[in-house]
C-alpha cells in the first residue's frame, strides 16, 4: 500500500483523527475534508466491490451527516471543533449461548487430553455461536474510509498536525484483516523523546494501548479468552520505535522497514499475520488509544497520559 508521504518528513494540517473513548473507536474527519468530497459514494467502485464480494452487506447508507457505511455502523455523534464525529462498536462475534457443550458435557475440559481445555467451547462448558457478518461489515466500512482519506486528501484549516495515518484491508480467507499506516515526524518525535534514555534492548510498556485492545477483544470474543501475554505494546529504545501484539499466530504491528527508523522523521508501520476482523479492530484501539494519548500529551506538558 503507498501512503502520502510527507507527514514523515514534515508537519501537515490534520485531515483527520483515529481514537478510542468509552470502548468505542472514533473517527474524527475535519469539515473541510466532506466540504470539499465531491464524489458519489453510491457509485464508488469501493461500494460496489464490497457488495459483489460480500453480497450478504447490503444496507449501504452514504449520507456521511448520518450513521452511515454498511449496516450504519459509523455513529454521527455530530460536529466537534470542526470534525464530523463518528464513533464505532467493536462487534460482537462470538456469543455463549445457554446450553451445555456436547462435546465436553459441561465440563470445559478436552475429553482425550486431561486438563486441556474444550476447543469447542474454550473451557466455559457452554455452546458458544460465532458470526463473522457485522465484524466483516464494521472491516468493510473502514476500508471504504480509509481508502477515500488516502484518495481524496484535503488540505484543511486545522491548526494541529495530522498524526498518523491507517489503510485497512478487507478480503475474504487468510490475511483478511490487514493494516498499515504511517506515523508522522510529530508523533515519532514525541516518542523518541519517551525513549530517549532507554539503553539498548530496553523498552517503555504502553498500558493505554494494552487496556484499549483488552477491552476492543472481550467485546468480540468473550471476556478474557486469551493469553494475558498475547496482549502487549511498548516503545524500544531505538527512537520512537513501536510494537504492538493482539491474539493469533505472531499477529503484530510493527516498523516497516525492518530493523531501522530514520531519526528526525516518522516511519511507515505494517502488520504481520492479522488474519481477521477480530485482529484489525483489536489493533485499530490500540492506535485510536496512542493517537489520543499523544494528542493529549502535546497539549499538556508535563503529563504523560501513555503511560496510564
Amino acid at each position: 500500500m503507498n501512503y502520502h508521504p510527507h507527514i514523515i518528513r514534515q508537519n501537515e494540517p490534520c485531515w483527520y483523527e483515529l481514537g478510542w473513548l468509552n470502548g468505542q473507536l472514533i473517527w474524527r474527519v475535519h469539515k473541510d475534508f466532506w466540504n470539499n468530497f465531491s464524489a458519489d459514494l453510491d457509485k464508488s467502485p469501493f461500494i460496489q466491490f464490497f457488495q459483489k464480494q460480500f453480497g450478504e452487506l447490503a444496507d449501504w447508507r452514504s449520507d456521511y451527516n448520518k450513521d452511515w457505511g454498511f449496516g450504519g455502523f459509523f455513529q454521527f455523534q455530530g460536529i466537534e471543533n470542526d470534525f464530523y464525529v463518528y464513533a464505532v462498536d467493536p462487534p460482537v462475534i462470538k456469543t455463549v449461548l445457554d446450553k451445555t457443550c456436547e462435546k465436553c458435557n459441561g465440563s470445559g475440559e478436552d475429553s482425550v487430553i486431561f486438563g486441556n481445555k474444550c476447543m469447542e467451547c474454550s473451557g466455559g462448558g457452554k455452546e458458544q455461536e460465532i458470526k463473522w457478518y457485522d465484524a466483516t461489515r464494521v472491516s468493510a466500512n473502514h476500508t471504504i474510509l480509509t481508502s477515500l482519506l488516502f484518495l481524496l486528501e484535503q488540505v484543511t484549516s486545522c491548526d494541529k498536525p495530522q498524526l498518523l495515518t491507517v489503510q485497512t484491508a478487507t478480503e475474504s480467507g487468510m490475511h483478511g484483516g490487514s493494516l498499515s499506516g504511517r506515523y508522522s515526524m510529530k508523533m515519532v518525535e514525541y516518542l523518541a523523546d519517551l525513549s530517549k534514555d532507554l539503553a539498548r534492548n530496553q523498552n517503555i510498556p504502553l498500558p493505554v494501548m494494552v487496556k484499549a485492545m483488552e477491552k476492543a477483544y472481550d467485546k468480540m470474543w468473550g471476556l478474557r479468552s486469551y493469553d494475558k501475554y498475547s496482549i502487549w505494546a511498548n516503545i524500544a529504545y531505538k527512537g520512537g520505535w513501536v510494537n504492538v501484539s493482539c491474539p493469533g499466530d505472531a499477529c503484530n504491528l510493527h516498523p516497516a522497514n525492518g530493523d531501522s527508523i530514520t531519526p528526525g522523521e516518522g516511519y511507515e508501520f505494517s502488520c504481520h499475520n492479522v488474519d481477521t476482523a477480530l485482529q484489525q479492530f483489536t489493533l485499530l484501539a490500540s492506535l485510536g488509544a496512542l493517537h489520543d494519548g499523544i494528542r493529549r500529551g502535546l497539549s499538556m506538558v508535563g503529563e504523560d497520559f501513555l503511560m496510564t
